[in-house]
């Protein structure tokens, strides 16, 4: 079982090798934008503000995350209970 293993971790590592030889080092001539300036150019935001605007996304998902997982599975679900409730009280 070792040995397969080893063979396929062999294997592996030359069709990585393989397929690094192929990608170009340099960018083609249509491929030089970043994805950052291909929204300015498109949206016509400038690429700082693309990039402020993702780091605090991403900070954003982060924290809500760690807030996810520091509530209790109970009391979460008792305020998804009453979320439902509020709103189907609301709602008439």
């Amino acid at each position: 079982m070792t040995v397969d293993l080893t063979d396929e971790i062999a294997a592996l590592r030359g069709q990585i090798e393989a397929l690094s030889k192929q990608i170009p080092n340099k960018p083609e001539p249509g491929m030089t934008k970043s994805a950052s300036e291909a929204i300015e150019s498109l949206l016509g935001v400038p690429s700082e503000t693309v990039e402020k605007i993702k780091d605090q996304l991403e900070g954003f998902v982060e924290l809500l995350g760690k807030q996810l997982h520091e509530i209790p599975a109970g009391t979460a679900l008792a305020i998804f209970a009453l979320g439902v409730v509020f709103g189907r009280v609301l709602s008439r």
